[in-house]
């Protein structure tokens, strides 16, 4: 962002007291990832964020516990909201992003992963309502939202 918009203070100022939850599940990508050692029976979290590989694609493959289709699935059927990130939906769409997308899992695009990360942490430390947890994800609130 230019330096003129912290200079005029042109961003978010906050209100609310916003704290941290650690009940956001990070799943990184890898060849060869098995779904089957995230336990989601136990202590199941408030949501999954999972990264992609570079421009958005990953295994889609119905492959049992390889797939990433499957888990979202079975994630769905706990009642555990699923996010991916980082994504430019506007460029160059794959088409296992194509794919995910026609699943309406949550995108949370224009931002890095690790801003996606803390985002997601604060909105559900924060808030307990989805509407406010979408609202808040929805908004550039710090500049956290990037042009890629």
């Amino acid at each position: 962002p230019a330096i003129s918009k912290f200079k005029k203070n042109k961003f978010v100022k906050f209100v609310e007291k916003f704290s941290f939850s650690n009940k956001i599940l990070v799943i990184n990508s890898y060849p060869g990832i098995n779904y089957k050692y995230f336990n989601l029976n136990a202590d199941k979290p408030k949501a999954i964020l999972h990264s992609l590989y570079h421009s958005g694609t990953t295994n889609i493959k119905d492959q049992n516990n390889f797939s990433l289709l499957n888990f979202i699935e079975k994630c769905r059927s706990k009642k555990i909201i699923f996010y991916l990130s980082p994504i430019n939906k506007k460029k160059n769409i794959y088409q296992s992003l194509k794919t995910l997308l026609k699943l309406k899992v949550k995108i949370l695009d224009g931002m890095s992963f690790e801003s996606s990360y803390a985002k997601l942490s604060l909105a559900y430390g924060s808030f307990s309502s989805k509407k406010k947890i979408e609202k808040f994800l929805n908004k550039n609130n710090s500049l956290e939202k990037i042009k890629f």
